[in-house]
């Protein structure tokens, strides 16, 4: 009845130390997959933050080009202006000189309405004048006003 005793008591044990094994292998599995599911999560962070260093360099380039498109285009527009004013106010120019001429030899009716659209066109080359001082120096933040005058000087 002691060896019974005993052997029962000795599968007991052998039972519970075997237990304990399998629930201590368990316990490192579970560690061992929580380590693996932390390095995952790990390596997915510094992927979604290369991610996001790149898509914010990308739009800082995007903006930078954006920006130099924008002033290539205003300079374009203000040689353009430039260009027409400065055109315009040769026609001018010709075209005062032409009207005192035909001032010089006209009769009084005549010459008092030749001598209103000189004054006329004196006032328009002036304006233009001004416009031309204002296209120097920096017309970024006042190109929309600006254009319209030119328009408005230019018709």
């Amino acid at each position: 009845m002691k060896s019974m005793k005993a052997f029962v008591f000795g599968s007991l044990i052998c039972l519970a130390a075997g237990g304990c094994q399998d629930e201590a292998e368990r316990a490192r599995e579970r560690a061992t997959q929580a380590e693996e599911a932390a390095q995952r999560a790990r390596v997915e962070s510094d992927k979604k933050e290369r991610e996001a260093r790149y898509a914010a360099q990308n739009a800082e380039r995007e903006s930078a080009e954006a920006r130099r498109k924008a002033d290539e285009t205003l300079a374009a527009n203000v040689r353009e202006y430039r260009e027409k004013l400065e055109a315009r106010s040769r026609v001018m120019t010709r075209e005062i000189a032409k009207l005192k001429a035909q001032s010089a030899k006209a009769s009084d009716t005549t010459k008092k309405k030749i001598d209103e659209d000189i004054v006329k066109l004196e006032r328009k080359l002036e304006n233009i004048s001004a416009d031309l001082k204002d296209l120097s120096g920096d017309v970024k933040d006042r190109w929309d006003s600006l254009r319209h005058r030119f328009d408005d000087d230019l018709g």
